[in-house]
């Protein structure tokens, strides 16, 4: 199957199990395409040399599996506490023919799940929690020299100064702020952390 396909297969399922597993705001096809996937692989260029991943809060399935199909040679692991969503996400990684990807049902948060899972090499995240939250959640699964990345909307500036004694605490560095815009002309930003 091609990325192409891949990607047309994905819309359908997204398409299709829309409505039962609350999956994204919209299910036009369009707005998908160009809302969801093009954001997603927003993060590629910042991926070179990485092995392993997590998307915590994975949902729809954003970033991770644009991320898989993009890069299939990152082990990627899906996570969501949802079990409709994670059914969700099975489907699509069987019927994409996705190999070295698995999702999960979990809450992040909890100490019992990160003790058996990870370390990862990159901990991402889209939109899920206030930054200052998700610093908390993600920190122990990422390495010493791994990263992690917030994907965040317009508006980043108050999440930041919100997140200072998060950023202090964890001993992070905000390595970059990568801002970029979307097709249908929509706002974004990366974070990218390391430990300091």
């Amino acid at each position: 199957m091609t990325k192409e396909e891949q990607y047309q297969k994905y819309l359908e399922l997204i398409v299709k199990w829309s409505m039962s597993a609350d999956l994204t705001a919209s299910a036009d096809p369009d707005e998908i395409k160009n809302k969801h996937f093009e954001d997603s692989r927003s993060v590629i260029p910042f991926l070179e040399n990485v092995k392993t991943l997590i998307d915590i809060g994975s949902g729809a399935g954003f970033p991770g599996i644009p991320i898989k199909i993009e890069c299939p040679t990152i082990l990627v692991t899906l996570l969501d506490s949802k079990r409709k969503k994670v059914n969700f996400l099975r489907q699509v990684i069987f019927e994409l023919n996705l190999s070295g990807i698995e999702a999960l049902q979990g809450r992040a948060e909890d100490p019992e799940f990160f003790r058996s899972h990870g370390p990862y090499d990159v901990v991402i995240s889209r939109a899920t929690w206030p930054l200052n939250l998700f610093l908390e959640i993600a920190d122990p699964y990422f390495t010493q020299k791994g990263c992690l990345i917030a994907m965040k909307g317009s508006s980043v500036k108050d999440e930041i100064e919100q997140a200072k004694s998060a950023i202090e605490k964890y001993d992070l560095i905000l390595e970059n702020i990568h801002f970029y815009t979307l097709p249908a002309g929509e706002k974004r930003h990366l974070l990218i952390f390391r430990k300091r």
